[in-house]
């Protein structure tokens, strides 16, 4: 099962990110701020983070730069805009692959 890391400084985000992920077979934790998922990410093994971008003090885009200047192997990755797959049709099966790719779950 892959471990996802949902770092949102709004509660209730969070808390549906990681219901959601959970009802469909992942391991979702929580971290209410990039000083938490820092922590979080020092003594867990996740395979994905799922990160706000504007959250007070360090943003997502500061965490997420944090997090790859680290060593760990196997380091696969998706982004986008969520708005990207209803604007491009085709996208989202992409999209869809790389994380299916990122967690180990089959195509």
């Amino acid at each position: 099962m892959a471990r996802i890391l949902v770092v949102d400084d709004d509660r209730n985000m969070r808390a549906s990110l990681c219901d959601a992920l959970s009802r469909r077979g992942y391991e979702a934790e929580p971290a209410g701020d990039a000083g938490a998922a820092l922590r979080m990410a020092e003594t867990g093994d996740y395979q994905a983070v799922i990160t706000d971008i504007r959250m007070p003090g360090k943003g997502g885009l500061e965490l997420l730069d944090e997090l790859k200047a680290r060593p760990r192997r196997n380091r696969q990755g998706a982004g986008g805009n969520v708005h990207t797959p209803q604007k491009q049709p085709g996208r989202r099966a992409v999209y869809r692959r790389q994380l299916r790719r990122a967690s180990g779950k089959p195509s």
